[in-house]
C-alpha cells in the first residue's frame, strides 16, 4: 500500500465462463464483455503430423437433441478420401465407416458429452460415459485408415465442442475410459 514499486501490468487478460478456456479475444479498449460467436474451423490438413493407421480422438460436445442423423464431423485419410463421419443421432454420436459403409458403432449417448474414438489399424471403438459407466462400441475396418484431414461441419445440426484432442496413437481401454470419466 502507497508503494510505487510494487506493481503488476497486466495485458490482455481474459476471464472465461465454464470449464475450458478459448483462445484470446481481443476487445480493443471497450469495457463491455465480448464474446465470439465461434472459432472459424473448415478442413484442416494434418498430413504433415504422420499420423498413420493407429489414433484416438477425444472430443467433448453439447449436441441438440432433436436433431437425427445430421454429420457434424468428418475424417479424411491423406489422400482427402472419406474414413468416417460423425453424426448427431438424436443427441448421441453415431460413427459412420465411410470406406465400408457401414454404421457398426451406433447411436451413443454420454451422459456427460465426452467421447473417445479410437483406431488401431483395422478395428475401431466410440467411448462414452453410459450413466457414469464407462462403455464403448466397436467396429472394423476392411482397411487401415490413416488420418490426414480433420474437417468441422456447423451448417448441418446444432452442436458446441468443448475440447477436442488428437493423440498419434491407440491408447488403451483404461486410458480412454479415464478421458471420458
Amino acid at each position: 500500500l502507497g508503494s510505487t514499486s510494487n506493481n503488476i501490468y497486466i495485458y490482455g487478460a481474459q476471464l472465461e465462463a465454464g470449464n475450458f478456456s478459448t483462445s484470446y479475444i481481443p476487445t480493443y479498449g471497450t469495457a463491455a464483455g465480448v464474446t465470439r460467436v465461434k472459432d472459424a474451423v473448415s478442413t484442416t490438413n494434418i498430413t504433415s503430423l504422420s499420423i498413420g493407421n493407429s489414433y484416438t480422438l477425444f472430443f467433448e460436445i453439447d449436441i441438440a437433441v432433436e436433431d437425427y442423423n445430421k454429420l457434424f464431423y468428418t475424417l479424411y485419410n491423406s489422400v482427402s478420401g472419406d474414413s468416417f463421419t460423425v453424426r448427431n443421432y438424436s443427441g448421441g454420436v453415431r460413427a459412420y465407416n465411410n470406406l465400408d459403409s457401414a454404421y457398426p458403432v451406433s447411436s451413443r449417448t454420454s451422459s456427460n458429452g465426452k467421447y473417445v474414438m479410437r483406431v488401431d489399424g483395422t478395428a475401431y471403438s466410440l467411448f462414452y460415459l453410459d450413466s457414469g459407466v464407462p462403455a464403448n462400441g466397436n467396429g472394423t475396418l476392411t482397411t487401415a485408415r490413416d488420418f490426414g484431414y480433420l474437417n468441422f461441419i456447423g451448417s448441418n445440426t446444432s452442436w458446441s465442442f468443448s475440447q477436442h484432442l488428437i493423440f498419434p496413437t491407440a491408447l488403451t481401454d483404461t486410458e480412454c475410459n479415464a478421458l471420458i470419466l
